[in-house]
């Protein structure tokens, strides 16, 4: 580990993410229904382009420096599944079932929108020299 520690972001039950070094540096906090919104987004893309499933979400999310456990992560797809952004199908691997996540025509569209948005945003947030 490097000097002064590694970021690491954390979605918890009572306030959202939360950003910290992990050498206990005070942590930042960010609102709960924008993390939801930012994992919601991170979950549309990786699924626009094919199947995904949970732990793999988890493990991704996991080498990003984002700690998500299963009861995060699945009862957002639940949720994203009942709202028409995603459909499921479930696969035997290994003699287990897994199930399998892909986005919607509705949420391709979502996602294509909401980048849209987040670039014309990013420009106001973060203007050039």
């Amino acid at each position: 580990m490097g000097a002064g520690g590694e970021w690491v972001l954390r979605l918890t039950k009572s306030c959202g993410i939360i950003l910290s070094k992990s050498d206990n540096i005070k942590p930042m906090a960010i609102d709960r229904d924008i993390a939801r919104a930012l994992l919601k987004l991170h979950i549309l893309s990786g699924s626009a382009s094919g199947e995904v499933h949970g732990l793999g979400l988890i493990e991704c999310f996991r080498g990003m420096g984002v700690e998500l456990s299963p009861g995060t992560v699945y009862p957002i797809l639940s949720a994203m599944i009942k709202e028409g952004d995603l459909k499921v199908r479930p696969v035997i691997v290994g003699g287990r079932r897994r199930l399998l996540y892909r986005s919607t025509r509705k949420g391709r569209e979502e996602l294509r929108d909401a980048r849209r948005a987040l670039k014309s945003l990013s420009r106001d947030l973060f203007p050039g020299p």
